[in-house]
């Protein structure tokens, strides 16, 4: 008779035992997760300090906005201002990858 279950089996393959260095991997992917969410932030008070400044041969500042509408003949769009959103989803998916890190 076999001593060895199918059950044992599949829990060696779905729940094998971390190789060596896997805690140093993990905690370098922490790392590198955590300096992607504050270079996220960083880019993002850029942004933000970027739009308050005003520019060479304008009298006021630039509001920053999330959302933009624009008229064309055909109709009104909304359009995404793709900076500040890719700055405040990166911040979001940094920070719910060092959640479930």
């Amino acid at each position: 008779m076999v001593d060895f279950s199918y059950r044992e089996f599949l829990e060696g393959q779905f729940y094998p035992t971390p190789t060596n260095g896997f805690a140093a991997r993990v905690f370098l992917l922490m790392a590198i997760t955590g300096l992607f969410a504050v270079m996220s932030i960083v880019y993002l008070v850029y942004l933000v300090y970027d739009s308050r400044t005003v520019k060479a041969g304008a009298t006021k500042t630039q509001p920053l906005r999330l959302f933009t509408t624009v008229a064309r003949p055909t109709g009104t769009y909304l359009v995404v201002n793709q900076k500040v959103s890719a700055a405040v989803f990166s911040i979001i998916n940094g920070g719910t990858l060092m959640y479930f890190l």
